[in-house]
Order: C-alpha cells, then sequence, then structure tokens
C-alpha cells in the first residue's frame, strides 16, 4: 500500500504484527475520493494463509457494494492487484530459497561423498598395513620360536660343558691328593 498508494499502514513492524493492519483518514484515489479507514485482514489458515481488505466511511458506514458501489469494486480490484503484485515476487523468493537449499544439500551431499571415498582410500591403506604388521609379527614370532630354541640348546650345551668341566676338575683333584 505504502509503494502503490502512499499510505502507511499500522500494525505491523518492530514488535509489533497484528491480524488486521490499518490506515485511519487516509485518501486512497484508487479506490474511492472520499477519506476512509482502510483495513487489510491476514488469517492463517493451516498451511495457506488469507488475506481480505475492507474499508470505512466511519465507524459504521462500511464500503459494500450498497453504500457505494464502485469503491467496493474498486476495493476488490485493490486486492487483487496486490495479490498479482506481491504473489509472484513471494513464490519467486520462496523458490529462490529453496533452489539455495538443494545446492547446498548437493555440495554438503558432494564433500560427504569425497569424504567417503578418502576414508575408504584410508581403510585400504590402513587394512594393508595390518597385513603387513601380522605378517612381520608372524615372522618374529617364528623368529623368536627358534632364537628360544637355540637357546635352550645352547643353555643345555653350557650345562653339558660345565658337568663335563666338573668331573676333569674333580679327576684332577683326585690325582692331585
Amino acid at each position: 500500500m505504502r509503494d502503490k498508494h502512499d499510505v502507511k499502514m499500522k500494525g505491523i513492524g518492530f514488535l509489533t504484527n497484528k491480524d488486521v493492519l490499518y490506515a485511519k483518514g487516509v485518501n486512497i484515489d484508487a479506490i474511492s475520493n472520499k477519506k476512509m479507514d482502510f483495513y487489510a485482514k491476514v488469517i492463517e489458515d493451516g498451511d495457506r494463509t488469507k488475506l481480505s481488505f475492507f474499508g470505512a466511511y466511519g465507524y459504521d458506514i462500511k464500503i459494500n457494494p450498497s453504500v457505494d458501489y464502485q469503491a467496493y469494486q474498486n476495493l476488490r480490484k485493490a486486492l487483487v492487484g496486490f495479490i498479482n503484485n506481491y504473489l509472484p515476487g513471494y513464490y519467486t523468493e520462496q523458490i529462490d530459497d529453496a533452489q539455495e537449499v538443494v545446492e547446498d544439500l548437493r555440495d554438503d551431499t558432494a564433500d560427504l561423498k569425497d569424504n567417503i571415498e578418502d576414508n575408504k582410500g584410508d581403510i585400504k591403506k590402513k587394512l594393508d598395513e595390518i597385513e603387513k604388521l601380522k605378517k612381520e609379527n608372524e615372522d618374529l614370532v617364528n623368529e623368536l620360536k627358534e632364537t628360544s630354541q637355540k637357546l635352550n640348546a645352547s643353555k643345555k650345551e653350557l650345562n653339558d660343558a660345565k658337568k663335563e668341566l666338573n668331573k676333569v676338575k674333580t679327576q684332577i683333584i683326585s690325582r692331585d691328593k
């Protein structure tokens, strides 16, 4: 209304959003050449919004076809004109917002797909590393077994050598006596 008819509506703005917007004692030449009170009613109805325009020349003189047929028709034209001007922009904005969301979701999906592929590559590397470490561990276990067997054999040989040495020592001591 402000852009088309230079009428500032009250009831909407910072800290005030009412269901009925109004402008009192205004001239709206597109509707009538008389001063009027102009009202716009906004009603939420589920997922839809209903809008009504109505006007009055005074407290109890409502604009209707029997009071001022032309003003009533002009009010209807103003409502249709408002809807024709407002709705395309509104829906264009809704479509733009939805397209941004879709693009963001596509980007997020692509990023996640890339992350999944990167993680699959990391998992393959880690699995390969695990296999390599398992093989190294197996080799070390086998080497440990062999070395333990050699150690045990060396300990046995050492014990056997000590026993032999003790026998020889005992024989030498017995001879010297």
